[in-house]
């Protein structure tokens, strides 16, 4: 299936490969019962998902698009890879795109989502942290972290590691990142 990993080049791969895709495909198939049947009984108008790169949203934005019901995507997170790259992130499949902010929404257009599909919605969760009156000032984040009034910081935000395909190798990826900005932190002789 692909020669440059291993593991999709395995022996035995015959053995187990058929009956993961059929059972992927009955589940798939009672999805798509249940989408007919919900939206003949109770009239739904359009479907919400919180991504449409996985096989089950995927089906659901493609039914939506095949069956003129609108699909609205309010995605999870921001993705960290380049826009227009083969990364499942980048290829759309819904309507309309309920984004955070401006990050969020040029990151889209990056990958070919017209503006227009592109709403800023927000992220109530996360709202409050930018209320001006609310965050702390340089001086307060140094004394609550105990560093220094003077000198270079460097902050460290990372995501959860990427252990949902063959390619990404899971807490070693953030271990070699962690050690990496470390690293970099010695060489500025940061905090």
């Amino acid at each position: 299936l692909d020669a440059d990993v291993p593991a999709l080049a395995a022996v035995g791969l015959s053995q187990w490969l058929p009956g993961n895709i059929h059972g992927f495909l009955v589940a798939m198939a009672i999805r798509l019962r249940a989408l007919d049947v919900a939206f003949k009984k109770d009239g739904t108008s359009g479907i919400l998902l919180h991504e449409d790169s996985t096989p089950d949203a995927r089906l659901m934005a493609l039914w939506g698009a095949v069956n003129s019901i609108p699909t609205l995507h309010i995605p999870h997170a921001n993705f960290f890879v380049s826009p227009g790259t083969g990364d499942i992130h980048s290829q759309i499949y819904c309507n309309h795109i309920g984004v955070y902010g401006k990050h969020m929404a040029d990151w889209y257009i990056a990958c070919g989502v017209p503006a227009e599909r592109i709403t800023v919605v927000g992220a109530p969760q996360w709202d409050w942290l930018y209320n001006e009156e609310h965050l702390p000032g340089k001086e307060h984040a140094r004394r609550a972290l105990g560093l220094g009034k003077d000198g270079l910081v460097l902050a460290y935000a990372t995501t959860w590691a990427q252990g949902t395909n063959l390619w990404g190798e899971g807490q070693p990826d953030l271990d070699r990142a962690f050690l990496r900005v470390l690293g970099v932190a010695k060489k500025m002789s940061a905090e």
